[in-house]
């Protein structure tokens, strides 16, 4: 049996049932999709620790992780790369949203911190365009569905789901 593992940018909470899941999700990145779904056959806790050693082999550093989430640390030079205008930090984070038997679905997305108007640093979650739009968000987008497509024998989909932050 396989789980879902949700990957994204931000350190958001999925207020979205289990079983909502199936009714949104797609085998490819279409606009607004905010969120990779990472199906694993693994325990919830095996398939995060493999996530993060993915993520490291990638040059990324963990903030944060426990049984239930994993977080990078912001990374400044990724948003250097693909944004011209300035640097706006990202970060990924990861959630455990199903367990059965040995199987984890786990949701990855990312985040942005940029300044808002009043000079506070805010975080917004990131979403898919196409590819030829060549934003600094779906640069990131596409940074993060390569940490999914880098997990061995997962399954990746995506999906636009609300999450709370």
């Amino acid at each position: 049996m396989k789980y879902w593992i949700l990957i994204g940018l931000l350190p958001l909470t999925l207020t979205l049932p289990a079983a909502a899941l199936a009714q949104r999700i797609a085998k490819r990145p279409f606009k607004g999709a905010n969120v990779i779904l990472l199906n694993t056959d693994e325990s919830a806790v095996y398939s995060l620790q493999l996530l993060a050693t993915v993520c490291r082999k990638q040059g990324y550093t963990i903030d944060s992780l426990t049984q239930d989430i994993l977080i990078t640390t912001y990374r400044p030079e990724v948003a250097q790369q693909v944004d011209r205008q300035g640097s706006a930090p990202y970060r990924f984070t990861a959630v455990v949203a199903m367990k059965r038997g040995g199987a984890t679905a786990l949701i990855l997305w990312a985040t942005r911190q940029e300044q808002d108007t009043d000079g506070r640093l805010v975080e917004r979650q990131i979403k898919w365009n196409k590819p030829s739009n060549n934003s600094p968000d779906t640069a990131c987008f596409i940074r993060a569905q390569q940490l999914a497509l880098a997990y061995p024998n997962g399954l990746v989909r995506y999906s636009k789901e609300k999450l709370k932050y």
